[in-house]
């Protein structure tokens, strides 16, 4: 990246993406949306192959444009997959111990410390128990309400199925 700011004369000295803490945590974030990008891709690939043809044909007919086909046919037919990769990603996301701990371990100045990250070092590191296991029970407080909303989401979804 550094290397892309001086060639196009951005910048003319390369930046400490993960050693700024102001930056840090928006740096490590992009790093996990690269790592989920994928995932996410597949997810949406396969519900765009669901979406119902005869829909985009008649709107097509009645003179819509890609803007409204993708608002009023395409997006309705994705709505329970996009809430269910939202969910999952969720999930996954707030268990991002091993890519944090490698690129910063919490750090520069606790900027980029998440729940799993904060747990290991205050339980760990600082041999603080009780607050660690207060973040512990926090985070699957959190992990259980996503998990229950993703069952609901599922029951709901099997509902409306047909027979």
């Amino acid at each position: 990246m550094n290397s892309i700011l001086i060639s196009l004369s951005i910048t003319d000295h390369g930046i400490a993406w993960l050693a700024e803490p102001s930056i840090a945590m928006p740096s490590a974030i992009l790093a996990a949306v690269w790592k989920g990008f994928p995932f996410s891709c597949v997810v949406y690939l396969a519900a765009l192959q669901t979406v119902d043809q005869e829909q985009m044909e008649a709107a097509t007919i009645d003179g819509a444009g890609a803007w409204l086909r993708l608002l009023h046919v395409v997006l309705p037919g994705m709505r329970e997959v996009i809430v269910i990769n939202f969910i999952l990603t969720t999930i996954l996301t707030f268990n991002y111990f091993d890519m944090i701990w490698v690129l910063t371990r919490g750090g520069p100045q606790d900027a980029t410390h998440i729940f799993p990250t904060k747990i290991y070092e205050l339980g760990f590191g600082q041999f603080r128990f009780g607050e660690a296991a207060v973040y512990g029970v926090f985070s699957i407080l959190v992990l259980a309400l996503m998990v229950t909303l993703y069952f609901i989401v599922q029951a709901r979804s099997r509902q409306r199925m047909p027979a």
